[in-house]
């Protein structure tokens, strides 16, 4: 089974740390493949549509709503 890798852009610091934590949280299930990364390329990136320009390469872009 691979790694799922997921990013975040334009996020606060204590955005992205409870990013962090929930996937921590999440990886305690055997089938749970995602991991943090903090640079790409990523297979998600989770980014604030008010500030973020996404340029890393990834698969799927997750846009925060304000």
């Amino acid at each position: 089974m691979s790694v799922l890798k997921l990013g975040t852009e334009g996020l606060s610091d204590a955005e992205t740390r409870l990013v962090k934590t929930l996937l921590k949280l999440m990886a305690v299930e055997s089938d749970f493949r995602w991991i943090y990364a903090a640079e790409g390329p990523t297979d998600g990136l989770l980014i604030d549509a008010t500030s973020a320009s996404p340029g890393s390469n990834c698969t799927a872009i997750l846009i925060k709503l304000v």
